[in-house]
């Protein structure tokens, strides 16, 4: 059980050879865009799983779920997390199908999140915001990975430009949409919503 598990995070086996080189040559133009894109897009869109306890902490912290020191601890266990998980799946993402590897990195995040909006107590907190720490560190080394399986070295820099430009665009959806939802719905909606986006995150990436 457990093997048949890890084998869906294995490479996949070498397609057949293709003798046309016209064929080649637009297969891999089509799919190393279609990568480029999605890592972009996935990971910019991933980024409201990380974010959105901080819009979501003054409303928690009026409201007297947690204090401002709580959410020091809960904070703290996502980057000591988050530092350990870019460490130990970057060894992983060496070895891993990206197709799987992001994917599945995308959707625990995003199931942390749906279980923060439901955490009453510290140690719940600190336990799911953790585990969504070393969950969120699958993204920047299995990106990496992938724009490095298709991108010349004299490309990666340009490439890498591309990529990079996620951050911000994930900071930016983050402050507008989670903003919107605890305005308009509650603390609560601060994470069903990175949640929300986190699960259809994920499906795209297995997709594309």
């Amino acid at each position: 059980m457990i093997g048949r598990f890890l084998s869906a995070f294995a490479t996949a086996a070498d397609a057949p050879l293709r003798e046309s080189q016209s064929e080649i040559d637009a297969t891999y133009r089509k799919y190393r865009w279609r990568v480029l894109l999605a890592i972009t897009l996935g990971y910019g869109l991933i980024y409201t799983c990380r974010l959105a306890i901080g819009l979501v902490k003054p409303s928690m912290i009026d409201a007297g779920v947690f204090t401002p020191a709580q959410f020091g601890t809960i904070g703290a266990a996502f980057f000591y997390t988050y530092a350990l998980g870019k460490l130990t799946n970057g060894f992983l993402a060496d070895h891993a199908n990206m197709r799987t590897f992001l994917p599945l990195g995308f959707a625990m995040s995003a199931l942390c999140n749906l279980g923060m909006g439901f955490a009453d107590t510290v140690l719940m907190a600190a336990i799911l915001w953790g585990v969504n720490g070393w969950f969120q560190g699958f993204g920047a080394p299995g990106s990496v990975v992938a724009l490095s399986s298709w991108f010349s070295n004299k490309e990666r820099g340009r490439n890498y430009g591309i990529w990079i430009t996620s951050h911000s665009f994930g900071e930016g959806l983050t402050f507008f949409a989670i903003g919107w939802a605890v305005a308009t719905f509650g603390w609560r909606f601060g994470y069903f919503v990175p949640a929300a986006i986190g699960l259809a995150t994920a499906v795209l990436m297995y997709a594309r």
